[in-house]
């Protein structure tokens, strides 16, 4: 007979009508089948007083009173735990007709019982006779004792140590019966007893039956605050660090408690076990638990912030597990992101590639995953990922937004969304990354590090007044302090003297307090300011009004100052430097040298002057000490992806300057003067000065895009991405840019 067990059928039980000495018998017609339990045989005897009606058949009598006879049941204890509502919680190491050994797991980790097994009467009666755990718990082993019985439907007696199930014959009995509409017949006057069969166990009743008592034995002591034998071996080594011990003791432990005690070694031992070692023995923990999504989560994240090789393991185990679709592709993704994130990008970073066969196997999770849960926020970020260390930066920067779209709480979103625009920031220019740039801020309320790049963005693109109305946020939303605060700070003082205002400076390095930097700064103020106020000093500061990648601060000693310059002048340049004397003749010969001689380059591409104490505390001081510059992007391109600007070669020859002495100056379309001094590359000044001066920019710049396509000339299709990024309102600027991309592509160039 087939032991596969399922559930009743729908007809329900089916009986032959018998008489025997006189009585009436129902005798089982065919087994009853239930998970992990099979009726083989029931006789029950119907009471009867007066005449008996058998027109009906068998089913006649099924609301009758009966008693049990003759019964034999086989049990399954291992399939019949495994389909119980506590299968998460319990688990029957070993079970024998005299003999129970299993396994409780709650909060504190898992407690095995050994004991023996035996009838009482109508009721089973079980004594635990040896306790085993690997890690501690507040509660003391009596109270997760009489938990575990509550939770089997049975009580805990505290006098003699035992669990006792009531009955547990007439359980069997209700479940096969009553959902069809059976009156459950007495067992009380039979005897029990069961006997092994193989992988079941054989439980026999009988009006004829004497079963076995339950043998005296010593209580066991629940109080005991350290287990016996081979746990109490383990906790000890794990107490003195002893490795070889713990894997002895381990040796001899089995089921769910061997699978702890694997986790507590890979744990007390996790930096002394070699990487594939330790994955070795987390395996075999975890493998016990295919559904503990907390324990999977935890050692997959501290393997994965370590880029531990070994958390792919887990995510190849945890992809082919029981746990839910999310969940496993979120595992797969945290491991496959600690890897990558380990590693490195392979543009800026300076370690050796990664094997052809990871980078592969990364690819293959990823994938896995994204098949799993295509539009999780994590798989999203995981492929963002992954295109940003392949090099397809523009695919990168939609996955990013896509994942920070798909995110559940403000701060991953305003971190993925950042990573998203400081990548279209290099790729595509300012325009392109503003708006994911001030959704960030807005996730992220106002992070200063946020701000911060927002305005270096609005003065990239020659919103002066925006970038100040951000930067004036920082003194009135009050934020912790930190080093991104402070940055920011410096930030902003040094965007307000770079425009010649010293006195919006002020507030900014007041609010610092006592920072040194703030306080060395507002001293090097002061000073320059009695310098200005001196009307016996003969100096005056000459004003160049500058675009913000270029703009240049000369003190009065001969260094450019930003002053007060408005719109009407200017627009009038020959005004501006028609009366050479009347300007330059009040600069010494140093200054005139320090304001011509110098190669022209952009501020954030030239040294810091170390003479001057104002640059230097200006300039240098704005650097995040641990986090990178938080004074301009062009220094976190590398970090973020983003490919940053060509150095300026060395001892490059200063561009021949106009009649009037002075650095050209042209105005741009998109409104702000476009100041040539910064532009090292003449070819790129040369496009620069025609299109400030073309009618149609458009069309000049497709022409050069065109002529640099012919030729097969990357740089000349860089070149015109990069006037695009200083000009682009005009129409078409949009669909330009795209084109000139997708010719860099070609060319297998990056932009």
């Amino acid at each position: 007979m087939s032991l596969e067990l399922s559930t009743p059928s729908a007809e329900g039980p089916r009986f032959d009508l018998r008489f025997e000495r006189g009585r009436v018998q129902l005798r089982l017609g065919r087994p009853l089948v239930l998970d992990g339990l099979e009726l083989e045989h029931l006789v029950v005897a119907l009471d009867f007083r007066g005449p008996v009606d058998l027109r009906g058949g068998a089913r006649r009598f099924r609301h009758h009173r009966g008693r049990v006879v003759e019964l034999r049941v086989r049990v399954r204890p291992t399939k019949l735990a495994a389909t119980a509502a506590e299968a998460r919680t319990l688990r029957v190491d070993e079970a024998h007709a005299a003999r129970l050994r299993l396994a409780y797991r709650d909060e504190a980790g898992v407690l095995s019982l050994d004991g023996a097994l035996a009838f009482d009467g109508v009721d089973l009666v079980w004594q635990p006779r040896e306790l085993g755990w690997v890690r501690g718990s507040p509660r003391s082993a009596w109270d997760r004792f009489a938990r575990l019985a509550t939770a089997l439907g049975s009580r805990a007696e505290p006098t003699t140590g035992t669990m006792r199930f009531e009955r547990p014959v007439r359980a069997i009995l209700a479940e096969l019966f009553l959902p069809h509409g059976w009156r459950v017949p007495d067992e009380r006057g039979c005897g029990l007893r069961a006997t092994d069969d193989g992988e079941s166990i054989v439980l026999e009743a009988g009006e004829r039956i004497v079963g076995p008592r339950l043998p005296q034995a010593p209580s066991l002591d629940f109080e005991a605050s350290e287990p016996s034998g081979a746990p109490g071996a383990l906790r000890a080594s794990l107490d003195a660090a002893d490795l070889d011990a713990a894997v002895r003791a381990h040796r001899e432990l089995r089921g769910w408690l061997a699978a702890e005690a694997a986790l507590a070694i890979a744990e007390r031992f996790e930096h002394a076990l070699e990487p594939d070692a330790l994955v070795d023995w987390l395996l075999r923990g975890l493998a016990s638990f295919p559904e503990d999504e907390r324990a999977w989560r935890r050692w997959t994240s501290r393997l994965a912030e370590r880029g531990a090789l070994g958390a792919l393991r887990l995510a190849d185990v945890a992809l082919a597990g029981p746990l839910s679709r999310a969940s496993r592709a979120e595992l797969a993704v945290r491991a496959a992101t600690g890897v990558l994130d380990a590693f490195g990008d392979p543009q800026w970073s300076d370690e050796p590639g990664v094997d052809p066969m990871l980078e592969r196997r990364l690819r293959r999770i990823v994938s896995e995953a994204s098949a799993l849960a295509p539009e999780s926020a994590r798989v999203l970020a995981a492929r963002a990922a992954l295109a940003h260390r392949e090099g397809s930066l523009a695919e990168a920067a939609r996955f990013w937004e896509r994942a920070a779209d798909a995110a559940e709480d403000r701060a991953t979103a305003f971190d993925w969304r950042r990573r998203a625009g400081q990548l279209l920031l290099g790729l595509e220019g300012p325009a392109a990354a503003e708006p994911l740039l001030r959704r960030a801020l807005e996730e992220s309320s106002n992070a200063p590090e946020v701000l911060t790049e927002l305005a270096s963005v609005l003065v990239e693109r020659g919103d002066w007044i925006g970038a100040e109305e951000l930067y004036a946020r920082l003194l009135k939303e009050p934020h912790e302090r930190g080093p991104e605060r402070r940055a920011a700070l410096l930030c902003a003082a040094r965007h307000h003297l770079e425009r010649g205002a010293p006195d919006r400076a002020r507030p900014f390095l007041t609010e610092l307090g006592d920072d040194p930097v703030s306080l060395e700064m507002q001293d090097e103020l002061s000073d320059a300011d009695d310098v200005a106020n001196d009307p016996l000093s003969g100096e005056h500061s000459v004003v160049l009004y500058a675009s913000p990648e270029t703009s240049q601060v000369l003190s009065p000693s001969g260094q450019v100052a930003l002053d007060d310059f408005d719109d009407e002048s200017a627009g009038d340049e020959d005004e501006l430097f028609d009366d050479e004397e009347g300007v330059l003749e009040e600069l010494d010969d140093d200054a005139l040298d320090q304001l011509f001689d110098e190669s022209p380059r952009p501020r954030h591409l030239r040294a810091v002057d170390e003479d001057d104490p104002l640059e230097s505390l200006v300039l240098g001081a704005a650097k995040r000490e641990a986090g990178g510059d938080a004074g301009h992007l062009d220094s976190w391109l590398p970090r973020l992806g983003a490919k940053p600007p060509a150095s300026v070669p060395p001892n490059l020859p200063p561009p021949p300057l106009p009649p009037s002495g002075l650095p050209p100056m042209t105005r741009s379309p998109s409104g702000p003067p476009v100041t040539l001094v910064s532009v090292a590359d003449d070819e790129l000044r040369a496009l620069l000065e025609a299109v400030a001066e073309s009618d149609d920019p458009g069309a000049l710049l497709e022409g050069a895009l065109e002529e640099a396509l012919t030729d097969a000339d990357a740089d000349g299709v860089r070149r015109v991405l990069r006037v695009l990024q200083r000009v682009d309102d005009f129409a078409g600027a949009a669909a330009l840019a795209a084109r000139a991309r997708r010719l860099l592509e070609r060319l297998d160039e990056g932009p």
